[in-house]
């Protein structure tokens, strides 16, 4: 996967379906950094709270200047193993403040409501 172009993958992410689900896990272990973030978003969108822990270890697999990135999707989910890691890799943001502000590869995008 480390060659892909993360073009079709974005639509994907994007809807926020369930459906998805098991294609973004897949891209979350991609080589291609690009491809892993907009996998990470993706399960942020669907609110897959089982692909936490898989975020998470897929925040330790690469690059720490990167890890920030894959990190940043945590913070759409309630879930306390999510929040605690987004608190370590972003201890001067108030999580509540970041999910006010919704940025990132969707931004401006319409998205499926939580």
């Amino acid at each position: 996967m480390a060659e892909e172009l993360p073009g079709g993958l974005a639509p994907l992410a994007k809807t926020g379906d369930p459906r998805g689900v098991p294609l973004l896990r897949r891209a979350l272990r991609s080589q291609n950094l690009l491809v892993a973030g907009i996998a990470a978003a993706g399960l942020a969108q669907a609110n897959d709270v089982a692909s936490v822990p898989l975020i998470i270890d897929a925040c330790k697999n690469v690059p720490p200047e990167f890890a920030h990135s894959l990190a940043d999707s945590l913070r759409s989910f309630g879930d306390p193993l999510a929040q605690s890691t987004y608190r370590f890799y972003f201890p001067d943001v108030n999580i509540s403040d970041a999910r006010a502000f919704r940025d990132g590869p969707f931004a401006g995008i319409p998205q499926r409501p939580k």
